[in-house]
């Protein structure tokens, strides 16, 4: 199985993200990278780094109808 690693610094520590303001026992969960409340199509990529901040895969793409 491969582990994935941020092109930017190598680590390790990445996770999906997500839109939203977490609860407080959310805050630090690691398998989630958290982007804030506003929806910003310049954010939308897959995976963030929680070393160094990148985000990178593929944009989310989004249909007319906003479905995902």
């Amino acid at each position: 199985m491969r582990t994935r690693r941020c092109p930017e610094c190598g680590s390790e520590r990445i996770a999906r993200t997500a839109f939203g303001m977490p609860l407080a026992k959310d805050a630090d969960d690691e398998r989630v990278f958290w982007l804030g409340c506003v929806v910003d199509p310049e954010l939308e990529h897959r995976y963030g780094c929680h070393e160094c901040g990148a985000l990178f895969g593929h944009p989310v793409t989004t249909s007319p109808t906003g479905a995902r």
